[in-house]
């Protein structure tokens, strides 16, 4: 793997902040991914049941011997949940991690 990447960031008592990120990684298997900040990234620390950026927009690019995979996720505006809209090659899905996570529980071997 090789990767190259530059960013900001910033942290005091009322949250995290990216102000700033760029990555790229490419893959001996012709494969790479992108991924750049596009709005701040700001974490709350008052908000204990959000457990991701509670306000922020970053976009990327996947792409491998297929073709490519464009995408965005923008964390909200500022509300303390886990919701996120992600929007992958121009079509949006609205997920709630509470519950993606939750559903990683309900898998059984029975």
């Amino acid at each position: 793997v090789e990767s190259t990447g530059k960013g900001k960031e910033r942290s005091d008592e009322q949250g995290f902040t990216v102000l700033e990120q760029e990555n790229l990684f490419q893959y001996s298997t012709g494969e790479s991914y992108s991924s750049k900040v596009e709005e701040e990234l700001f974490m709350n620390f008052d908000c204990e049941e959000a457990f991701i950026f509670v306000r922020g927009l970053e976009s990327g690019v996947y792409e491998d011997t297929e073709g490519s995979v464009t995408y965005s996720v923008k964390y909200g505006d500022g509300e303390c949940d886990n919701i996120i809209l992600v929007t992958e090659n121009g079509e949006e899905f609205t997920i709630d991690l509470d519950e993606a996570y939750d559903d990683l529980g309900d898998d059984t071997d029975d």
